[in-house]
């Protein structure tokens, strides 16, 4: 998949990765968040830091929208220690 994207150029554009991920966490399903926590996991192009706040809370509300809070609450962390501060 990281491939399919790097071809595009796309796998180190923020925004077309942060606009990927937004776009699958709203359908909901579970294939999509799957393929939105596939795209996150595979942006780590320019570290941590690479993943804007937007991005995080995307999928964190994807997953607490379907009824994963284990998913959105580690997530959440993961986000904290990665030194992003929570915009709300």
């Amino acid at each position: 998949f990281h491939r399919s994207l790097a071809k595009r150029g796309l796998d180190s554009d923020v925004s077309s990765i942060t606009k990927l991920v937004s776009r699958s966490c709203e359908l909901g399903t579970r294939e999509s968040l799957s393929f939105a926590r596939e795209v996150f996991d595979h942006s780590v192009g320019n570290g941590e830091s690479y993943r804007s706040c937007f991005m995080y809370n995307s999928l964190i509300r994807g997953y607490a929208s379907s009824g994963l809070c284990d998913e959105a609450l580690s997530l959440f962390l993961r986000m904290v220690i990665a030194g992003i501060s929570p915009d709300k």
